[in-house]
């Protein structure tokens, strides 16, 4: 509530002199068919700045029928920090993201909500009165449809479900991927292993195949032996997929680990086995999100996270205010990965 000195948009219109209706247009973005020149445009917003006038956003929000509530259902595998870092790493980005466009977020529990029925999720998301939803790599295209039908504006990202079509932000690992096996390559690595994950999301996928394409187009072989997917990112999966690899007689001279995570656990192996990084064994991580903290600190695919968290919002924001719930007819936003070299590659050529 403002107090009795606080300027308000009377005060305003007076100094610009124009109308009450034209200040709350310009300052409160609610313009429809009125139309303001630039230079009252100009006057207003210098008038409100010399009286240090705001516009209130709770009032705002009121008379636009919006929350300026966002929700967020993370993965349903997020655990620890060290087990799901990307899942983390979102949740502060989108809430940043979230405060730049004038919205806050309300982050549903998907452990709870899954746990009594497929309609808690909705319920809890609506209860809160939502303008909008942002999931992260929603389990099925069935979660994303419920939202839909409730006449939600949705944003799906990294593992977004195709069958069903929302504005999505994903982040491409080709690229970066790409880059690293060829670096590893002109560094004069013929035998190159290889540590992922065995999900069926393209995403998933993507990261094995662009490492196989670049050593057929290499000319060399792939060793099946020397690549072990493992159920999920968790650092215990990456400890026994070393151990995989490195027990065998035959033994890479280099490494490609999809997950900053799994590599942690990676290292932790090669430790224990006095495989020392670079000297002996050459590692490239992905998702540069602690890498360059390990030790020794890795040369990494980094991936945009802020960048993938700002465009989410952005669209999300888009749709609200353009009132288009539901399925809309949104292209994917695609982000580029790169790679980060440090000091964990060895140069046999």
């Amino acid at each position: 509530m403002k107090s009795p000195s606080s300027p308000t948009s009377l005060d305003v219109a007076r100094r610009a002199g124009v109308s009450r209706s034209i200040v709350s247009g310009v300052l409160n973005g609610s313009l429809s068919t009125m139309r303001v020149s630039a230079e009252t445009r100009e006057r207003i917003i210098a008038a409100a700045a010399e009286l240090g006038y705001t516009p209130n956003p709770v009032a705002r929000a009121l008379r636009r029928q919006r929350s300026n509530v966002l929700g967020f259902v993370p993965r349903a595998d997020r655990m620890t920090p060290y087990d799901s870092p990307v899942p983390f790493l979102l949740t502060v980005h989108l809430a940043q993201a979230g405060i730049q466009h004038g919205y806050h977020f309300v982050e549903a529990s998907t452990e709870s909500t899954r746990r009594h029925g497929n309609d808690d999720l909705v319920q809890f998301l609506q209860g809160r009165h939502v303008d909008g939803v942002v999931l992260d790599s929603p389990e099925s295209a069935e979660e994303v449809a419920r939202l839909i039908d409730r006449r939600l504006p949705v944003v799906q990202m990294i593992r977004p479900q195709p069958a069903v079509r929302t504005p999505s932000v994903m982040i491409d690992a080709i690229p970066g991927t790409t880059e690293a096996i060829r670096h590893l390559v002109a560094c004069g690595h013929r035998e190159i292993g290889f540590i992922g994950t065995n999900g069926h999301h393209i995403v998933d996928r993507s990261r094995l195949e662009a490492f196989q394409h670049v050593l057929q187009e290499s000319g060399i072989a792939a060793r099946p032996e020397w690549i072990s997917l493992v159920e999920n990112y968790n650092p215990d999966h990456g400890r026994q997929a070393a151990h995989a690899i490195f027990a065998r007689e035959s033994r890479p001279t280099a490494l490609f680990i999809t997950g900053d995570n799994l590599a942690l656990g990676a290292l932790q192996h090669l430790y224990e086995q006095g495989i020392r990084i670079p000297d002996e064994l050459s590692v490239i991580s992905y998702d540069d999100i602690f890498a360059g903290h390990l030790i020794p600190p890795l040369t990494s695919v980094h991936q945009p996270l802020q960048e993938a968290a700002n465009r989410a919002v952005s669209l999300l924001a888009s749709s609200i205010e353009n009132g288009q719930a539901g399925v809309v007819d949104a292209d994917t936003v695609s982000l580029p990965t790169h790679l980060i070299q440090r000091g964990s590659v060895r140069n046999l050529a």
